[in-house]
Formats: C-alpha cells, sequence, structure tokens
C-alpha cells in the first residue's frame, strides 16, 4: 500500500514538472521569419531589428553593413536567429 501511494505521488510530481517545463523548451516555440535592419555590427556578428520591435543575434553576417534590410528566422521568444538567403 505505501508503495503504491509512494508511486502515484512520485507520477504526479513528475506529472506536474513536465507540464509547467513543455511550454519553455526552444524547439517547440513557433518558428518565426521577417524583415529586420542590421543595427550594430562587430567581428561577423550581427545584431538586427525586426518588424516587430525585436532585436535579434545573427552570426555569420560578414557581408552586411549597419541599415541594410535582411530577411531573419528566429524562434518565439528567443534572441538568436539566423539570415534567411
Amino acid at each position: 500500500m505505501k508503495i503504491g501511494l509512494g508511486f502515484a505521488f512520485l507520477a504526479a510530481i513528475i506529472a506536474i514538472v513536465i507540464a509547467f517545463s513543455v511550454p519553455f523548451v526552444p524547439w517547440i516555440k513557433p518558428e518565426i521569419t521577417e524583415g529586420a535592419k542590421v543595427i550594430t555590427f562587430n567581428q561577423g556578428r550581427c545584431a538586427v531589428e525586426t518588424e516587430s520591435m525585436n532585436v535579434i543575434h545573427i552570426d555569420n553576417c560578414d557581408d552586411k553593413n549597419v541599415g541594410d534590410r535582411v530577411t531573419v528566422k528566429y524562434r518565439a521568444m528567443t534572441s538568436v536567429g539566423e539570415l534567411v538567403p
């Protein structure tokens, strides 16, 4: 009887932890693609401001200059993305 009750309590705790952590897993967040403008550039890494006023950090943007218009892809509620060719 005690083992069954302990197992049920453990299963309930695991279910609660999973229910609260799933929405924050990065690969479950929707992917967003939108236009942006380069606002800073430093050694191959740049920051862009998207149309929805988010600042996204991009690696490998060597051929971009401040003020250039680009298209970026990133996950909702994150600040790292990539350039869309």
